[in-house]
């Protein structure tokens, strides 16, 4: 039983620093962002069942679709993916740091050319042969027999492979850090309206909203000028643009689309009994 069980570690840990798992939770990460970005995301519940087939709307809600990045699955995926890179990394860097510097196990080198012919040259042929083949930095080796001539070609590409498990190790913590001391929230309005951001004492003001058009009538840009109030007092104004978010001490506020909005009066016994704005893909 305990033979089994080591035996079941060992291959754990093998799996865990190889570059096999990292490729597959790679795989199995992009098809799952694909669908967090197909399904809209942290919407009520109420929106989903709203929009989508009661089958569709019962997987959405059991596997925590409708917040794809803030499940525990996902988070579980991104955490063994970001200590695979690790162990990889840490696994890697001794062999990679000696090809970048040219280090080289010279016994192991010479028993891979036991079976190629030697030959004798001049030092300023040697020199220009490797010239020839673009190899830098000639360095020599004395041995009983002769010498050893040696250089290297591109070696700083060698980084190439480690640099990457590396950068997407740093996507994942900035990730991280983000979930966690970051926040994203939605709001829309119309010119003339002042709304809440969500978990927030800040308020957005949308006093103005633009379209400019090229000369063939084609769409521009969308302009919204808007004030940023804190506990009732305006701490910013400007503009926010696609592609050119506005930025404050405390927020970074984005367009993120435009579309229809319609004033909407229900009456019940022929007597207003609520008003409200509802905008392209909202429901009352």
């Amino acid at each position: 039983m305990k033979e089994n069980k080591d035996r079941f570690l060992v291959k754990l840990w093998r799996n865990l620093h190889s570059m096999k798992l990292g490729i597959i939770l790679l795989m199995i990460i992009g098809l799952l962002s694909i669908i967090g970005t197909v399904i809209p995301q942290e919407n009520p519940l109420k929106y989903y069942e709203t929009n989508y087939s009661q089958i569709v709307y019962e997987i959405i809600k059991a596997f925590s679709l409708y917040k794809v990045y803030d499940s525990w699955w996902f988070i579980a995926l991104i955490s063994v993916l970001a200590l695979n890179l690790i162990l990889c990394s840490i696994k890697r860097f001794k062999q990679v740091f000696n090809l970048v510097t040219n280090k080289i196990d010279f016994d192991l080198e010479l028993n891979k050319l036991k079976d190629i012919q030697k030959i004798s040259l001049e030092k300023d042929e040697i020199g220009k042969i490797f010239n020839e083949m673009k190899y830098k930095s000639i360095k020599e080796k004395d041995f009983e027999n002769g010498k050893l001539y040696y250089g290297d070609k591109n070696s700083i590409g060698y980084l190439g492979s480690w640099l990457t498990h590396f950068g997407i190790l740093v996507i994942i913590v900035f990730f991280t850090y983000g979930k966690l001391y970051g926040f994203e929230a939605y709001v829309h309005g119309v010119p003339g309206t002042t709304v809440e951001v969500p978990g927030t004492q800040h308020f957005i003001n949308i006093k103005d909203f633009n379209v400019s058009f090229r000369d063939d009538f084609t769409v521009e840009q969308y302009v919204s000028d808007i004030e940023v109030l804190k506990n009732g007092h305006v701490i910013d104004v400007g503009q926010v643009l696609v592609n050119h978010p506005f930025r404050t001490n405390d927020l970074n506020v984005y367009q993120n689309s435009t579309g229809w909005a319609v004033d909407a009066t229900l009456y019940k016994n022929g007597e207003e009994y609520r008003h409200k704005t509802i905008y392209q893909g909202d429901f009352l």
